[in-house]
């Protein structure tokens, strides 16, 4: 057998030889093309894994760059909400403080228009014996309320009189509705003539009139403190409850 496959190797010509050598070239550089592309797709893959690793570092970067937008964000909220407290804090002392500034001025307007209106009611001849002052108010059995600022009277007559720094229709409306209700709150004026005033610094357009035809006696006030007896109303007008 050894010796058939001598024969036939002695048997191969130069031909045979060089179309062997032609094969084994070709499946040569067919492996090289092939270990080219392996080696181009490994470059591929190594670049697409530097390209991964470069998107994962940047979403790290975002990620750390939004924690402290987050904490900034907080930190400020924070910062804003005591700012909005302290704000809240500051309003509410000056709304104190102008509230009691109110009520101060309120009493102070209050007894400095005394003296006048009974000067004032004297010469309407209503004879002027006693005063209360001081946001008298008083309920009845019923649980209704009023408030009269001032009240004037003598043994048979009263004059409730409400006082304001700046009067408008609404208060007018809401005094004449206090009115109905007078004699039964204050129950030792249930057999009292009474009649009702109006004291005002300052009256919106129209109010003074409006008043007047109401039936109330309107006082004004200058800036000086000179109380006057601007308007009064017609004795049919007058009201008397």
């Amino acid at each position: 057998m050894e010796n058939v496959n001598q024969n036939q190797q002695n048997n191969l010509t130069a031909e045979d030889v060089w179309r062997m050598f032609e094969k084994t070239d070709a499946q040569m550089k067919e492996t090289d093309r092939k270990m080219q592309e392996t080696s181009l797709q490994m470059q591929e893959t190594d670049r697409r894994m530097q390209e991964t690793d470069k998107m994962i570092k940047e979403l790290r970067d975002s990620h750390k760059e939004l924690d402290r937008l987050f904490q900034d964000t907080d930190q400020k909220i924070k910062a804003t909400g005591e700012q909005v407290d302290k704000m809240s804090k500051a309003v509410d002392s000056l709304v104190k403080k102008q509230s009691k500034s109110g009520n101060e001025w309120g009493r102070f307007l209050e007894e400095m228009c005394v003296p006048a209106t009974i000067r004032i009611f004297m010469e309407e001849g209503i004879k002027i014996t006693q005063r209360y002052t001081g946001m008298t108010h008083a309920y009845d059995e019923e649980g209704d309320e009023m408030e009269v600022d001032v009240i004037l009277c003598n043994t048979t007559e009263a004059v409730a009189i409400e006082v304001k720094s700046s009067c408008s229709k609404d208060d007018i409306d809401h005094f004449l509705k206090q009115m109905k209700v007078f004699k039964k709150v204050f129950h030792p004026f249930e057999k009292f003539k009474v009649y009702a005033a109006i004291v005002g610094m300052r009256f919106q357009n129209g109010v003074e009139k409006y008043a007047r035809k109401q039936g109330l006696y309107v006082i004004t006030c200058t800036a000086e403190g000179v109380f006057s007896l601007t308007m009064k109303p017609d004795t049919q007008a007058r009201l008397c409850y």
